[in-house]
């Protein structure tokens, strides 16, 4: 699977680029920013018309509060584009991972990033496979307690039934 496959959503619309330097100097090409996956991490990307994404221009971020305020201070966005990003987030992820999840966002923009990150545990940092989840429908793994495990608190009441067996 090539990262051109796993493109989320797109951040903004195609706009016209022209090179100030370099191989493309003088042509005009057609360009939209990304939010894409690879095995490790999200990834900020130029989207170019006709050949993908572009191999230089990338950024990567663990998580979507990360992603969001890369796109903040960086790229420009304001809070009521990332709102309507985020909103695409969370709509491209219900349809990815087959979950029905309701779109609060509300509030600052590193708190409608981590709140993605809670809700679907879409952060690399924390969460395992998170690119085969999102992308391959996989399941989480239920990772094993280590050391002891805690005994259950019993009721009062289970307590003395159990007390009542052991005596008669």
């Amino acid at each position: 699977m090539n990262i051109d496959d796993r493109v989320l959503c797109p951040v903004t619309d195609f706009e016209e680029f022209r090179p100030s330097k370099g191989r493309g100097y003088g042509q005009v090409f057609n360009r939209r920013l990304v939010v894409a996956a690879d095995k490790y991490n999200w990834v900020i990307s130029y989207d170019y018309e006709g050949s993908g994404l572009s191999g230089n221009d990338r950024s990567f971020h663990p998580s979507f509060k990360l992603v969001f305020a890369k796109l903040v201070n960086d790229h420009g966005l304001t809070h009521a584009q990332i709102q309507e990003l985020a909103a695409q987030v969370f709509i491209r992820l219900n349809k990815l991972m087959g979950k029905d999840i309701e779109a609060d966002v509300t509030g600052d923009v590193r708190d409608i990033g981590s709140r993605i990150d809670q809700v679907f545990h879409v952060n690399f940092c924390l969460h395992d496979n998170v690119l085969g989840r999102v992308f391959r429908g996989e399941v989480e793994a239920e990772v094993a307690p280590r050391g002891k495990v805690p005994k259950p608190v019993l009721s009062v009441e289970e307590i003395f039934r159990r007390h009542e067996a052991a005596v008669a």
